[in-house]
């Protein structure tokens, strides 16, 4: 038997380099971005999926895998890595096309030209170097800088170096897109791994599965953070990290350290992680208030460090960001559509397109009995009525061109945690399961559709959404229809 299960461990091992060297491989070639005309199809990665899922299947059964450990766990790290991290990596990178945009066109060469020429002036880039700028770059003083946050492009920093070690320092604007494409997708599937370990130490395994696959398919991370170098990103994979010191069993006095640190990260990657970093502040002052106060002294620290170097840099504590978003129109123009928009608009709606938020009531009741999941349910909810009355105030809060409601992208985490009381409740439910079932697969396969469909990813340009903001109330031309009807035509 014992050689039976050495054999078991080293055909995973085998599995495993073999999976590495596949995700490896776009740094050293030119020919693997995930563009149309590629040579990396969907259909030969699901064929991969497959033969892994029955490989365990088959071992499975003959008691040789996925036999729980002294802790109750089935899946130990490599087995997390092949039937967890890889086929969502896989998942991210298989729609064969780059789902960037103009906002992360800056942050794509950040990291590049940065360990090129120990510098984060954009003019000595092509794209850069003219009169008129894109938008997401801007001239300060002398010096051209990136628009949006550099948090992200700075996360990138050891990725890029592996990149350039692959294409021996040449860079051209298709190995740039392809790094983008990839490094977005990695650092996503880190980001589900790492709240899927924070979410088992407190929960156990079968409730930290189902709530980080919400995280990682049902919510936003699927369709736009894991498919470019938004500041989000960089963002999300910070607060995952966070939130596993958080839900790891306390006792490390380090522990509201690392965490402050953590967040500190996540306001360069985006300012408005401050709503997140205060709410987990809140969460530590319930459990105890000489961890929440080292949290916040750390971040206190840290956060006014990075807004000095900001300030020296822009010339405003929130580096660019903060620049354009001082600008005059940025806020409030529609104010009354706004609100109502990010609820119920069929292109951006939150309940439209994450309609599992409809059951918060019984998420509320259910969490309530668990002293310790508590003060998650209440900060989760604090957080999304936050970002929900902020985004409300963006003139432009249906996010310019996006698939589905972006702009609460930072809510994934959050809605994965909203999610643990159902699982633990799970046999219970009842006849509720079904209708629970039934949401998040939707909400999943409205993200899928939307990633994978090109007539989704095209419908901002088609129907003109930021000349036409109105378009946005219309069910007929809809974003949810182009995503969803195969033959769908724009009446306008």
């Amino acid at each position: 038997m014992n050689q039976r299960v050495a054999s078991v461990q080293w055909t995973q091992r085998l599995l495993a380099l073999f999976v590495t060297l596949i995700i490896l491989l776009p740094l050293f070639s030119s020919r693997l971005p995930l563009l149309e005309g590629s040579l990396w199809y969907v259909d030969q990665g699901l064929v991969l999926i497959a033969v892994i899922f029955l490989a365990y299947g088959l071992l499975g059964r003959k008691g040789l895998l996925l036999s729980k450990d002294e802790k109750g766990n089935r899946l130990q790290t490599i087995d997390i890595f092949l039937l967890f991290a890889f086929p969502l990596y896989l998942l991210y990178i298989g729609n064969e096309i780059v789902l960037t945009s103009g906002d992360t066109q800056a942050t794509r060469y950040l990291p590049t030209l940065i360990w090129k020429y120990r510098t984060l002036d954009l003019s000595r880039i092509d794209i850069f170097q003219g009169l008129r700028l894109p938008y997401s770059a801007m001239k300060v003083g002398s010096k051209v800088l990136p628009t949006f946050p550099i948090g992200t492009g700075i996360l990138a920093l050891p990725y890029s170096l592996l990149a350039l070690l692959g294409s021996w320092g040449k860079v051209d604007h298709l190995y740039v897109l392809i790094w983008e494409k990839h490094f977005a997708a990695l650092i996503s599937v880190a980001a589900a791994w790492t709240l899927f370990a924070g979410l088992r130490s407190r929960y156990g395994e079968n409730v930290a599965l189902a709530a980080s696959l919400v995280f990682a398919t049902a919510t936003t991370q699927l369709s736009s953070v894991s498919q470019a170098m938004w500041s989000l990103t960089g963002e999300i994979f910070l607060v995952c990290v966070s939130l596993n010191l958080l839900l790891s069993k306390e006792g490390n006095k380090w522990q509201p350290v690392w965490m402050a640190v953590a967040m500190s990260a996540a306001f360069l990657c985006r300012p408005t992680s401050m709503i997140i970093l205060i709410a987990f502040f809140f969460i530590l002052w319930f459990r105890s208030k000489r961890a929440a106060l080292a949290y916040g002294t750390t971040a206190l620290i840290c956060v006014a460090a990075i807004s000095i170097f900001l300030f020296t840099l822009y010339g405003h504590p929130l580096g660019g960001y903060g620049k354009m978003n001082s600008e005059e129109g940025t806020w409030g123009q529609y104010l009354r559509s706004a609100f109502l928009g990010n609820l119920i608009s069929p292109s951006r709606g939150i309940l439209i397109h994450f309609p599992y938020l409809f059951l918060l009531p019984f998420i509320w009741l259910a969490g309530r009995k668990d002293a310790e999941s508590k003060p998650l349910i209440v900060a989760s909810i604090g957080v999304l009525v936050c970002i929900w009355v902020m985004n409300s105030f963006f003139t432009k809060w249906w996010g310019g061109h996006s698939i589905g409601p972006r702009l609460f992208a930072e809510m994934a985490p959050f809605f994965a945690l909203l999610s643990v009381p159902l699982w633990q409740s799970w046999r219970s439910l009842g006849g509720w399961k079904t209708i629970v079932l039934l949401v998040f697969l939707f909400s999943a396969l409205t993200q899928f559709l939307g990633a994978y469909n090109r007539t989704a990813t095209r419908w901002n340009a088609i129907v003109k959404v930021d000349e036409n903001p109105e378009i946005l109330w219309s069910w007929r031309d809809s974003q949810l229809a182009a995503t969803w009807i195969p033959w769908w035509q724009p009446s306008i």
